[in-house]
């Protein structure tokens, strides 16, 4: 049997900008865990990630803006810190989706019990969620962990 963790949506957001005028930073930055919708298999959660990162970190910035000023462009995390954080963050997430395979509409959920079955959140921790459908819509939100998360030893 599984205990089911309680958790509390923190703050539905639809970008980086809704998450820095909340003063929360980064969104990759602001939260414990992340769980990615999958794609078609974990590597795109890895590029995904990837991205995500250096965006917040002001990476991908070529030309700088419409001026061509970069002085405000932070370079990207190197190699071994975006490993550590996605091993950290994420991979935790992914060990049922490399079991299952794709999995479309339910790939964020797996994800997430994923995360609470490999890796249960600590009280108080935060989980960044990010899934997006078929180019119609995204949804971005935050979960609190309120509770524990208890594994059956049978599972």
């Amino acid at each position: 049997m599984i205990a089911f963790v309680l958790v509390q949506i923190v703050s539905p957001c639809s970008d980086q900008a809704a998450l820095a005028s909340a003063g929360e930073g980064a969104w990759v930055d602001s939260h414990d865990h992340l769980v990615f919708h999958l794609g078609s298999s974990p590597k795109f959660v890895r590029h995904a990630f990837e991205h995500a990162l250096a965006a917040a970190h002001g990476g991908g910035v070529v030309h700088g803006d419409a001026a061509g000023d970069t002085a405000g462009a932070r370079p990207p995390p190197d190699a071994g810190e975006v490993e550590a954080r996605f091993e950290r963050q994420v991979a935790p997430s992914l060990v049922l989706a490399a079991r299952i395979g794709p999995m479309h509409t339910a790939a964020t959920y797996v994800n997430l019990a994923s995360l609470l079955l490999h890796d249960p959140p600590k009280r108080g921790a935060t989980i960044g969620v990010f899934s997006y459908g078929s180019g119609a819509a995204a949804t971005m939100f935050s979960l609190r962990v309120r509770g524990t998360c208890t594994i059956d030893a049978a599972l």
